[in-house]
């Protein structure tokens, strides 16, 4: 739910909106201007409930030690001087299913509050495609493009988060980041890699 609604989701509701909520529909008959349309208030059931310590992992959690694995996977890889496909290809297809929903949510579907959703920033559709392609050993130059831009959009996701109306969640942080790093392997800039690149 929180990847796949949109900014219209964020914007703050008026009274009338939360209306559909049972409490805020009695905060606003509790107001003294309605007043008139109730005679006495009084309470039919018991409404106190047992809260319950949730003994599970949290997305932010999960998202976070997928972080620290794929950090470790990258410092092993630099040790050894090799590439483990297999965890790169998981990663893209993760986000790339994630993208394909929200991009089919957004475009192909009449819901209001799944469109103008830019988690499409680091959960691309393309990711899907590019798992494919990523393990070619002499790369086209649109490969080392889409694999730039891609880079790029992730990293906006930081910005989107600060400067935008969109409030993502916070599981959104730790994922852009490890397909961010992930993809430092694979974009063959300087700045990144002072020209050694592991293939």
């Amino acid at each position: 739910i929180d990847l796949i609604i949109g900014i219209k989701a964020d914007a703050k509701a008026s009274p009338y909106s939360r209306a559909f909520l049972p409490d805020y529909l009695d905060s606003l008959f509790l107001h003294p201007s309605a007043n008139e349309l109730f005679l006495k208030k009084e309470q039919i059931l018991d409404d106190s409930v047992t809260d319950t310590e949730s003994t599970g992992i949290s997305p932010f959690m999960a998202s976070t030690l997928l972080l620290l694995f794929f950090l470790f996977i990258s410092m092993v890889e630099l040790k050894m001087k090799r590439k483990f496909l297999i965890f790169d290809r998981f990663l893209l297809l993760i986000t790339g299913l994630c993208g394909l929903l929200i991009g089919y949510l957004w475009f192909f579907t009449d819901h209001q509050v799944t469109v103008w959703n830019f988690n499409l920033l680091w959960a691309m559709p393309s990711n899907f495609v590019l798992l494919f392609v990523l393990d070619n050993k002499r790369k086209s130059v649109w490969l080392r493009w889409w694999i730039r831009i891609t880079f790029l959009l992730s990293s906006m996701v930081f910005c989107f988060g600060y400067f935008f109306m969109q409030n993502f969640p916070s599981l959104v942080y730790p994922m852009a980041l490890t397909l961010m790093v992930r993809l430092c392997y694979y974009c063959h800039w300087r700045f990144i890699f002072r020209q050694q690149t592991i293939a």
